[in-house]
């Protein structure tokens, strides 16, 4: 008998260590790959910025700095960034991995928030 253990794919506090391969949004668009330049000019550079090393277009929260978890710049010209579709985890109880999201609906609209940080 083979048994196998699925991890979630969530993250801790800020979502500063996340490490995982969500590449999508919370409204369903595809990340910019963080080397590129293209749709969207940044700064976060790997040098500035180790955990973007090899993190290609996974989601990610570089340096902290957004404060409801993993974001990426989209690959859609007219939204630069959103947070992306990673739950937050919690401790200790395997049946209960995730916390809901505070404010995010799913929707055909998709997600907007006003809380915007600095990136």
């Amino acid at each position: 008998m083979l048994l196998i253990c699925v991890i979630p794919d969530c993250y801790h506090g800020d979502g500063r260590s996340y490490d995982g391969n969500v590449t999508t949004t919370r409204s369903g668009f595809t990340c910019q790959d963080w080397a590129a330049q293209c749709p969207h000019r940044h700064t976060k550079t790997t040098q500035e910025f180790p955990e973007l090393i090899n993190a290609g277009n996974a989601c990610r929260n570089p340096g902290g700095q957004a404060p409801h978890g993993p974001w990426c710049y989209t690959t859609n010209r007219k939204v630069r960034w959103e947070y992306c579709f990673v739950k937050k985890c919690t401790s200790g109880k395997f049946h209960d991995i995730y916390d809901d999201y505070d404010d995010f609906q799913p929707s055909g609209i998709g997600y907007v928030t006003t809380n915007f940080p600095q990136v």
